[in-house]
């Protein structure tokens, strides 16, 4: 919140709160450091993805740990087989293991169908993300559970954000500068997503053929596109086709 209170402070042009809460959330970060994290075992407590999913999410790990923190997460993902989340951490794994480029363990992820996962809410014969893992096997309980709940449900944003790779720059409100960011995981198929904005609808999608990744994308505003490798490149409004060599598959 800290920190988001400095963005939205520096979007309206106030220097000075800008300067407070930048303050205070550099200082929350420090204490936060040093409360979790140990120097000596290079982790943080408690132990868990949780445990570095959540630091990472919000930038909190300096800059110089981020990789290790990363590689210690989908090293512990691997180990486990399967999600140890709570509600906290389930909301970002996805994005984060993508962001350091593990999407090949955030596909294990997704397409685990025992339990804990979400193939299996499906297997239970639920049509929508529940409250709980084990979805509307939950129901004959007698406890009052959600059966359309966001928290789990938090999986088919990555799907926007990251798959699809609608994004949009935090300094530009409500997609007045569109960034398409996508990654690229040939098991998943083809893969596709709309979303409408004031601006009017942005459309996203690729396939992977012979080793090539086609981006299809229709905007109806200036974009910058994000290639995996971190290459960059400005399109005007329009529909548009980018093509990528994969070489990891």
């Amino acid at each position: 919140m800290l920190k988001m209170t400095a963005e939205i402070a520096g979007i309206l042009g106030d220097t000075g709160t800008v300067k407070r809460f930048t303050s205070l959330s550099e200082a929350a970060d420090r204490g936060f450091n040093e409360k979790f994290y140990l120097p000596d075992e290079e982790k943080y407590t408690p132990a868990g993805q949780s445990g570095y999913v959540l630091p990472l999410a919000f930038g909190i790990v300096p800059q110089e740990r981020r990789a290790l923190m990363a590689e210690k997460l989908n090293r512990a993902v691997l180990e486990k087989g399967s999600l140890d989340t709570g509600y906290a951490g389930t909301r970002y794994i996805m994005n984060v293991l993508c962001d350091y480029g593990y999407e090949k363990t955030a596909f294990m992820l997704l397409d685990r169908k025992e339990f804990p996962s979400w193939s299996y809410m499906l297997s239970q014969g639920g049509n929508t993300i529940t409250e709980t893992w084990r979805g509307i096997g939950d129901m004959s309980e007698e406890k009052s559970l959600s059966m359309n709940h966001f928290t789990l449900g938090s999986v088919t944003g990555w799907m926007f954000s990251d798959l699809c790779g609608i994004r949009w720059n935090e300094s530009a409100p409500g997609f007045s500068e569109i960034v398409l960011r996508p990654v690229f995981i040939p098991e998943m198929g083809d893969i596709s997503a709309e979303l409408d904005t004031d601006y009017g609808k942005i459309k996203a999608g690729w396939r992977v053929s012979d080793g090539t990744a086609y981006y299809s994308f229709d905007v109806p505003r200036s974009t910058t596109l994000i290639l995996p490798d971190g290459k960059k490149e400005k399109y005007p409004a329009g529909n548009h086709t980018a093509e990528y060599k994969l070489n990891n598959i």
